[in-house]
């Protein structure tokens, strides 16, 4: 996986097989950019930690959203499916 942390309050992670792809919904097309989602590699156990930390929150890909539904961060009813990868965007107040 993919991380990157924008102004101390974002955290943009995905898929490392992702990165510089692009996904469609409807007439939505997400590019996965290094620029978002960065290009530090992480494992699960440190975006389980990264997870706990940041408020503002920003996945993609099965295995990254995966984690964050295993910790309890996120419920799978609150994820989207885009070409069958998963996508969530988690603000927590």
């Amino acid at each position: 996986m993919y991380c990157a942390i924008h102004n101390n309050e974002v955290l943009a992670c995905c898929d490392k097989e992702l990165l510089g792809k692009k996904v469609r919904y409807k007439d939505i097309e997400i590019e996965i950019k290094e620029s978002f989602y960065g290009k530090k590699e992480i494992d699960e156990k440190k975006l389980a930690e990264l997870l706990k930390e940041f408020k503002n929150i920003n996945l993609i890909g099965n295995k990254t959203v995966n984690v964050a539904i295993r910790e309890g961060i996120v419920s799978e009813k609150n994820v989207m499916e885009i070409d069958k990868i998963k996508h969530t965007v988690i603000i927590k107040i």
